[in-house]
């Protein structure tokens, strides 16, 4: 028999339990994942997942918007260690937007080029 104590205590898990839950989607350019498009997959990220980009460079037509989602943005390593997931801006501009997000969102594992730094107007 459990004591109130307890029973409060195993109820609020069980409530919290749907709400803590995190999701790992995942983007590759052979189209076997979730994902081609690493910004289609942070647009439909919701805080505490996590995006998966397998190696390879991925061609952005925009900047990937971490708009206080607080989601984990994680490319894939080489043998060495080294970034294999490239995200190229094309020269277009910005790569990414993030306006919003706390520490919860980081980035590893990922080469960013062919960005623009967006300036304010004098």
């Amino acid at each position: 028999m459990f004591t109130r104590f307890q029973s409060a205590f195993f109820a609020s898990l069980v409530i919290l339990g749907g709400v803590a839950h995190a999701d790992t989607i995942t983007v590759c350019l052979d189209g076997s994942c979730d994902h081609v498009d690493p910004v289609v997959a942070v647009e439909k990220a919701t805080t505490g997942d996590v995006v998966e980009i397998a190696a390879g460079t991925y061609l952005l037509e925009g900047p990937i918007p971490f708009f206080a989602r607080n989601v984990v943005l994680r490319g894939a390593a080489d043998v060495d260690g080294r970034p294999a997931t490239v995200l190229d801006a094309q020269g277009l501009g910005q790569v990414l937007e993030s306006m919003g997000s706390d520490r919860a969102a980081r980035i590893e594992n990922v080469r960013i080029t062919g960005g623009r730094r967006r300036t304010a107007a004098p």
